[in-house]
């Protein structure tokens, strides 16, 4: 691995468009490379998708991302933009639990390069559908005022709607209250966490986890060419059972390739051995 002094985007000026406070975050996961990140603040962003589905996103969360870095570097007339995008699944083990999914994009403008950060765990989102002034000042009581925000809407919101929201931002109870009050007469309203990056503190730390895995991406260089990038992309099955030898179908090892020049390298797995419970011959 090349030394961060020697490193072909040390010590670059990278542009982030972002208008919810980002930069720290990715700064503080760029700083071995000594990046100076400004942030283009000029462009609204939620015109590409909000988390309050007021505005659906068109593309998918990687091309948004992507687009965003393409924009910072337009916009700006600059060789290296910066564009983040998250976004919310449901677990796929069990279908319930919300998984936020963070990517940071890197591009190079000169080289037309594009490098995706990605990581992913839990996600804070809630929704809370609140029938009374009995039901908010009980949810009141849970509720991370003032630095978690919040979004509330008039009616039962359900997950396809598009509703616009009555008010992003909440970050006050006297605020929350006074934005129900009128609402009541017509029944109920759902509140709903405040997903952006300045407003959700439990979201920013995958943020930051996308933003080192860009940067881990983008210090993995290929041993032929020094293109960045060269990381695992595919898996190799195999893993020689522990009783009888047979191979399983556990993964023997991972295989780092470039997308420049197509060199591979197989990186084995830290054991070399399966449990035998893996072996479709010792358990069948």
């Amino acid at each position: 691995m090349t030394t961060a002094a020697h490193h072909p985007y040390f010590q670059i000026q990278p542009v982030l468009l972002s208008l919810h406070d980002k930069t720290p975050l990715i700064a503080c996961a760029a700083a071995e490379l000594q990046w100076q990140i400004s942030a283009d603040e000029g462009f609204d962003t939620d015109s590409l998708g909000t988390f309050s589905r007021d505005i659906p996103r068109l593309a998918t969360q990687q091309q948004t991302a992507l687009h965003k870095a393409k924009l910072a570097c337009q916009r700006n007339q600059v060789r290296f933009g910066l564009g983040s995008e998250g976004s919310v699944q449901l677990d796929p083990q069990t279908g319930l639990l919300p998984i936020g999914v963070e990517m940071v994009v890197f591009y190079d403008a000169q080289l037309d390069l594009a490098v995706t950060g990605i990581a992913q765990g839990p996600s804070p989102l809630q929704r809370w559908v609140l029938r009374d002034e009995t039901a908010l000042q009980q949810r009141i009581a849970t509720l991370q005022l003032p630095a978690q925000q919040y979004v509330l809407f008039a009616g039962e919101l359900t997950d396809g709607s598009h509703t616009a929201p009555v008010a992003k931002g909440i970050a006050s109870v006297q605020q929350l209250q006074d934005l129900c009050a009128p609402l009541w007469p017509n029944g109920a309203v759902t509140l709903e966490t405040d997903y952006r990056a300045h407003a959700c503190p439990a979201r920013r730390p995958l943020i930051e986890a996308a933003a080192r895995d860009l940067i881990s991406r983008l210090q993995s260089q290929c041993p032929q060419c020094q293109a960045v990038d060269f990381s695992i992309r595919q898996k190799k099955s195999g893993l020689p059972c522990a009783a009888c030898h047979a191979p399983t179908p556990q993964v023997k090892a991972w295989v780092r390739q470039c997308q420049a020049c197509g060199f591979a390298q197989d990186e084995p797995v830290a054991t070399s051995m399966a449990d035998p419970q893996y072996c479709p011959f010792c358990n069948p």
